[in-house]
């Protein structure tokens, strides 16, 4: 998760240098007074060709290094703070870090000191490793370091901002006028710990992306993962991307502009289960249907973590968000399996279940819900960075600009509209003293096809020392049209252009209405409730399609169902001695599973279309009535919340009855290939077993019509006029009761 700070100091305003530099030796500074702390050692090093990123004239700086610890806490802390040896703007920059990593240092510090600021990252106590907390996470086995987690939560972000202001002090020989922090993601959050921990540290605080409500979001990152688990499949990163896609051609246009970007999120009620079955192509030029568990996988990444009970426990991702983020797969040996993302697997291993070697894989849904439950219990407190109360922070004058891309993939970004809201609820006044912007189709701290925020720490300066406070951000976006219409996988850089992030307060919302520009807007006008009734004619129309194309699969399903019954009709009569009654029965299971699937997606889908022309007719009716609109959305989400569980349901059943089946004939079909081996003498059993296992594997891959049929015909293909032996595709030779075998899966 990088911190993109060089992306965020585009460009600095023009300030004159305070003071000049002073001496860069260690003898020239003391240690600063930290309660609680004992110094251990003090470097200096004077840097004077440090490589601008630009590509013009080198940087100078000293850079002076501390090492402190608390006694008795067995920590080691690391602070640097880059001075500036000319052009020093007055301003002292605190620096965040990323997932793990309490401070990222270089990728930090040298474009703060650019711009002119003094500096200072620290790393927490622990070595640097962004994504695994497994070397310092545990004091001893199953005992949680809590010091080195305070440090990293808290404790070690006021001891650097203490630590840079007085370094900076002895340096210049005058106390920075202003002291600004910035981060983005783990930054974000350490931004807004300050603000609620330490009100008076900073003047003001740019947090991106931020990584609060901790104990929740982490695990929820996993849900993803253990979906995949629950059903035992694992789709591919193409099935997925082509979802999304179809989810952004879906729901694109429902704020009135088809630009590539869902803009208006909570309009969308992309239903990915309508995608079953579609012929997509990858990126690789293969082609592949999307698969039923993909569907799932995408509609439950999408919803978020929930109970047995339909509860929600946390947010889920925005529909344009990647889901390989979160729903990574990894390949080896032709195997495939899940991949979670490293934060959050090491979260519940090493902090919530506090063991090392715990399995992920097996974890039901009782005990997700109760390692959610932990995770909050336990560490809310120490991590959260959820409270709302931010009353001293404002009384000391301090100011907040907080932005979350629309699309991110790893941080739910309804997780941050949350927490503005609670603050908006506890102090109608909050935008006196925090702006929150939303950023369509921008990813995590940047990326995605929306236009990036840039400048922000500027707007900031300028809010904090000139008293203007932002209502909009600047932001560089790509040429959107050409990546949609040419070469996906490419970059266009376009001039810069101004561009009006989407704010969020209380009372009102924003609009796309051009490709670049966001419009404030009265969330309780006609206007309002007449955009919302377009998006819900959009939703309308794409649940009549869902409907129809729910009603077409069902009858292919049921045609089939028959036709497949009739063959085995005429089979059971012509090659009786090859089928049982069991035998038949196993054949048939795959495809009434298959059937009952259609009718369960179909009536979902009967639901979700009444339900949809049921609020769109309440809003017609009432339109000036917003409490109105806010019950019939609300009776829409909770009538697609209750088709999807009772969907999953049902699949989850059906595919354990044919998984237990499916075993089941594995079994009978070694048993077969012996007697078959024994009685012939013409194909050895270790050959015999490992081709008939083959087959069954592969028909364990894809339970369902096009499997099973798919061995039917391959039987009756191969089998020559005398029914005993066959050459399948010119290699192994197989006895067709194998192949009967296989037909059963």
């Amino acid at each position: 998760m990088p911190s993109f700070l060089s992306t965020l100091f585009a460009a600095a305003l023009a300030v004159n240098s305070f003071a000049a530099a002073g001496d860069c030796k260690a003898p020239a500074f003391d240690f600063p007074i930290l309660p609680g702390a004992e110094f251990v050692t003090l470097r200096t090093t004077e840097v004077t060709d440090y490589p601008h990123s630009d590509g013009s004239a080198s940087l100078s700086f000293c850079n002076v290094t501390l090492t402190y610890t608390h006694p008795l806490q067995r920590d080691f802390i690391t602070v640097q703070v880059w001075l500036p040896t000319k052009n020093w703007n007055g301003r002292f920059l605190g620096t965040g870090g990323s997932a793990y990593a309490t401070g990222v240092f270089d990728e930090a510090l040298a474009p703060a000191i650019e711009l002119g600021y003094s500096a200072a990252s620290t790393d927490g106590g622990h070595k640097f490793e962004e994504l695994s907390a497994e070397s310092w996470a545990h004091a001893s086995p199953g005992n949680i370091n809590l010091y080195l987690l305070q440090d990293f939560a808290s404790v070690s972000l006021n001891e650097m901002t203490i630590i840079g202001k007085v370094i900076s002090e002895k340096y210049y020989s005058m106390k920075p006028k202003y002291s600004y922090w910035d981060g983005c993601s783990t930054g974000g959050r350490q931004g807004l710990m300050m603000a609620q921990r330490y009100p008076t540290g900073y003047d003001g605080i740019l947090a991106g992306a931020p990584a609060i409500n901790w104990p929740s979001f982490v695990v929820a990152e996993y849900w993803p993962q253990f979906i995949m688990n629950q059903l035992n499949a694992y789709p591919s990163e193409c099935e997925l991307e082509s979802l999304t896609a179809a989810a952004i051609a879906a729901c694109d246009g429902n704020d009135g502009h088809v630009d590539g970007i869902i803009s208006a999120p909570n309009l969308c009620h992309y239903d990915p289960l309508t995608a079953v079955n579609r012929l997509t192509i990858c990126s690789d030029g293969s082609r592949r249907l999307i698969s039923h568990a993909a569907a799932i996988v995408a509609k439950e990444a999408w919803t978020g973590p929930t109970k047995a009970t339909g509860e929600r426990l946390w947010f889920g991702l925005s529909y344009d968000a990647p889901l390989t983020g979160l729903a990574n797969t990894i390949s080896r040996n032709n195997v495939t399996r899940g991949s979670p993302f490293p934060v959050s697997a090491d979260w519940i291993r090493l902090f919530v279940k506090k063991d090392s070697s715990f399995s992920l894989t097996s974890i039901t849904q009782r005990d997700y819900e109760n390692i959610f439950h932990a995770s909050n219990q336990e560490f809310t407190s120490i991590i959260g960075t959820d409270d709302p109360d931010l009353s001293q922070f404002r009384d000391a004058g301090g100011k907040i600009i907080t932005w979350h891309g629309l699309a991110d993939e790893l941080i739910f970004p309804n997780g941050t509209t949350n927490y503005y809201d609670r603050v908006a609820a506890l102090d109608p006044k909050v935008r006196d003293y925090m702006r929150f912007f939303q950023a369509p189709g921008v990813g995590h701290c940047g990326g995605g096809v929306g236009p990036m925020p840039i400048r922000a720490l500027d707007a900031l300066v300028n809010w904090v020392e000139n008293g203007k406070a932002p209502e909009t951000l600047d932001a560089r976006a790509r040429d959107i049209a050409r990546k949609s219409a040419g070469n996906p996988s490419q970059d266009f850089s376009i001039p810069e252009k101004e561009f009006i992030a989407q704010e969020k307060h209380q009372g009102t919302v924003k609009f796309q209405a051009d490709p670049l520009k966001y419009h404030e807007r009265d969330s309780e006008s006609t206007n309002d409730m007449l955009v919302q009734i377009q998006g819900l004619q959009n939703a309308l129309a794409q649940e009549q399609n869902a409907h129809g194309s729910s009603k077409t699969h069902l009858s292919h399903s049921k045609s089939k169902l028959r036709t497949f019954e009739a063959s085995l009709a005429d089979f059971r009569t012509q090659e009786s001695r090859n089928l049982s009654p069991e035998a038949v029965q196993s054949i048939m299971q795959p495809l009434r599973s298959s059937y009952a699937k259609e009718v369960t997606v179909h009536k979902c889908c009967q639901l979700r279309l009444a339900s949809a022309k049921a609020t769109l007719m309440n809003l017609r009716n009432s339109i000036a009535e917003d409490r109105l609109l806010k019950r019939a959305i609300g009776a829409r989400k909770k009538a697609d919340t209750e088709c999807s569980l009772q969907l999953f349901q049902t699949s989850l059943e059906n595919e354990r009855k044919a998984l237990q089946i499916c075993r089941q004939e594995l079994v009978t079909a070694e048993t077969r290939a012996n007697e078959q081996s024994n009685n012939n003498s013409i194909h050895p059993k270790k050959l015999a077993d490992l081709e008939i296992k083959k087959e069954l594997q592969k028909g364990l891959v894809d339970i369902g019509i096009v499997a099973s049929f798919a061995y039917w015909e391959s039987a009756k293909k191969y089998c020559d006029s005398n029914g005993n032996w066959f050459q399948d595709r010119g290699s192994n030779v197989k006895s067709k009761s194998f192949i009967a075998n296989a037909a059963k899966q």
